[in-house]
């Protein structure tokens, strides 16, 4: 009787044969990761042309100058005058922390712009150049 289930029993070669279909191929999964590495490769290629979000150093140079600026309307309401201050001026009469930043992400002093009613703060961006394309202001004059 013991014979009679042992060839009842399907031999692993005939399960394999049976279902192809079964499981994965090594090709299948070499080919899975190489559309994988593709994919991340274009990723990294052309997400940060197309993404906004990369470009970091430009929110901080943003932050910055718009908090000179109003540092700069208060120094100028608070003492009545016309004359656009420094950030040297404002720091020293404690308008503006001794710890504020008064140079942009770049290294370059930001520059206080006074027009009208209206106060700037400049930074020279990237190109290091006032008056330039990427310069980054705290809002239009």
């Amino acid at each position: 009787m013991r014979i009679a289930v042992l060839n009842a029993m399907p031999s692993p070669r005939r399960a394999i044969r049976r279902n192809p279909r079964r499981g994965f191929t090594l090709l299948k999964i070499l080919v899975a990761i190489a559309v994988v590495s593709l994919l991340g490769i274009a990723a990294t290629v052309w997400l940060p042309k197309i993404c906004v979000c990369t470009k970091t150093p430009n929110a901080p140079a943003g932050t910055d100058a718009a908090a000179l600026a109003a540092a700069a309307e208060a120094f100028i309401m608070g003492r009545g005058s016309e004359a656009c201050p420094t950030p040297d001026e404002m720091q020293r009469d404690g308008f503006l922390s001794s710890r504020s930043n008064t140079e942009d992400p770049w290294g370059t002093p930001y520059r206080i712009v006074c027009e009208a009613e209206h106060v700037v703060a400049v930074s020279a961006g990237p190109d290091l150049v006032f008056d330039t394309e990427d310069d980054i202001s705290s809002g239009q004059p």
